[in-house]
């Protein structure tokens, strides 16, 4: 069975799309063509979803091809195997026509010999394209599908745009002392992109915008901003967040920042901006690189999710005996929900789609676990949370800890607390258990204190402790976002404890007592 980005070609040249301005990227910052040509076998692979993806070098002196980077095949094939470069050979077709290649079943191939390599893989279809230069014919860029993979005829474009940017960044190679054959690498590769890609110079000026950038940005033309401070282009509440990313740049650091921008029709649109360095062969820092991605709608649904948990538990307790029918069903719907996203998984053959798809089985699940134990005694009107919280801590460590590896232990004292408070606790409880097991080591120690108007929970384990940059105040993964709007606290509500040489991050919860 396909998956379902083979299956629906606008996902596929989605997917394909992001990807090549993903290598795009990679090969305008990599110092070392062997990393480039070996960049480019992973995103074709992950482009097209076949097993088998490799760069052939020509070697004129051999008339024969050299397998030089590769993806699937044998490391000790790499560097050492030579194929055919005749006309009688697909990739050797290629080469010499300079016309791309393209056959679903070599099987039934009359034009071409079908290579022992590929006879030896069992691969079945192939698409070959030639890697150009300006200055010479390189080699030739090849996708390998065995049987139960699907490639077409649409992957040409997507392999070619590929062997494109591998191109250029060979040219940029052979003339690496030429700043005019920098800027011409630079300008291909930005404008091949489909993000927002700005070019800022160490003064903090702008000095490029691909025409994506523009277009999405609302800016009419690059000549009307070219030469301003790049800070201009965000409104001045957003001024010390913009002015620090760029000098964190220019110390050589990547930086990230979520801001909102103003457009002409008044509107405000979000974007999700990673600024990095980009030196020379020196090392030396010449210019920033900016990114930006409208994330306008993800952040509008994260308000309306917001709002709507604000307004839940008025909702709550209207009518209990109606909410109990419509928890089995929900209990139902939610299980239901894991198997199929599972049974999803196990049919697609991307591994990161597969890993997505289990991890939001796995986030069903934990939600699943805290609507049963909230709820599994009638909705009472108030529990006791640290009960509440070890009956759940148990159907985690049943759920999640394989063959009792690890262990995950509660503190905490008896302590009442309205129950529709307890599902924000419980899924702040479940998130960090589950990134404990994950990244951490050894016992995980959930505790929870009374702090008065507020609820203290740590979640610690043996691990060496979290990274110095996370979390940052604008940025973090869905379920640190997660974490920060159930707890309802804002931004100060999650905090880092660097204070102890192991992980421990901690969340207050404010609280309304029962009467």
């Amino acid at each position: 069975m396909e998956s379902n980005t083979a299956a629906n070609p606008a996902i596929r040249l989605r997917k394909q799309q992001e990807l090549a301005a993903r290598f795009g990227l990679f090969a305008l910052k990599a110092q070392y063509i062997p990393d480039v040509l070996q960049e480019a076998c992973i995103i074709v692979s992950l482009g097209l979803g076949v097993s088998f993806a490799k760069v052939l070098r020509y070697l004129p002196e051999e008339h024969q091809f050299l397998l030089e980077a590769g993806v699937g095949w044998a490391a000790s094939e790499i560097g050492v195997t030579r194929l055919g470069a005749d006309l009688e050979s697909p990739a050797g077709y290629a080469f010499q026509t300079s016309q791309p290649v393209f056959s679903n079943d070599l099987s039934t191939e009359n034009r071409f010999r079908t290579p022992e390599l590929l006879q030896r893989y069992a691969v079945r279809g192939a698409v070959n394209v030639i890697i150009r230069g300006d200055s010479m014919r390189y080699g030739v860029l090849e996708a390998d599908a065995p049987s139960g993979e699907h490639i077409s005829q649409r992957d040409v474009a997507f392999l070619d745009t590929i062997a494109t940017i591998i191109a250029l960044a060979l040219e940029r190679r052979r003339t690496e002392d030429s700043q005019h054959a920098d800027d011409v690498f630079s300008a291909g590769v930005l404008e091949a992109s489909n993000d927002c890609i700005q070019v800022i110079d160490l003064a903090g000026t702008i000095e490029f915008i691909n025409a994506n950038g523009l277009q999405q940005m609302e800016i009419p033309a690059l000549m009307s901003v070219k030469g301003q401070p790049w800070h201009k282009l965000w409104p001045d509440s957003q001024a010390k967040l913009v002015e620090q990313a760029i000098e964190d740049a220019r110390q050589g650091k990547p930086s990230r920042f979520e801001a909102p921008r103003p457009s002409p029709n008044n509107s405000s649109r979000w974007w999700d901006v990673s600024i990095s360095p980009l030196g020379n062969q020196q090392g030396e820092i010449k210019h920033l690189v900016a990114v930006a991605r409208d994330i306008t709608e993800r952040v509008h649904t994260e308000a309306s999710l917001s709002a709507l948990l604000s307004n839940r538990d008025s909702l709550l307790g209207r009518t209990e005996l109606l909410m109990l029918e419509v928890h089995h069903r929900v209990r139902n719907s939610l299980q239901l929900i894991q198997t199929l996203l599972l049974l999803q998984s196990s049919n697609t053959h991307d591994d990161s789609v597969r890993e997505q798809l289990k991890t939001a089985a796995s986030r069903v699940m934990t939600v699943a676990a805290v609507h049963k134990r909230l709820h599994e005694q009638g909705a009472p009107v108030e529990t006791d949370a640290a009960a509440y919280l070890q009956g759940l801590v148990h159907e985690l460590q049943y759920s999640l800890v394989e063959q009792n590896t690890r262990r995950i232990k509660l503190v905490a004292a008896e302590l009442l607390m309205p129950a529709e408070r307890l599902s924000s606790l419980g899924l702040i409880t479940a998130e960090l258990v589950t990134n404990a097991l994950k990244y951490g080591k050894g016992t995980v120690t959930v505790s929870l204190y009374d702090r008065g108007d507020t609820l203290e929970l740590v979640v610690e384990d043996e691990g060496h402790g979290f990274p110095a940059s996370f979390p940052t105040s604008h940025s973090g993964g869905l379920g640190i976002r997660l974490v920060k709007m159930f707890s309802r606290g804002g931004e100060n509500s999650l905090y880092v404890d660097r204070t102890v040489p192991h992980s421990r991050i901690t969340v207050r919860l404010p609280i309304t007592r029962s009467a």
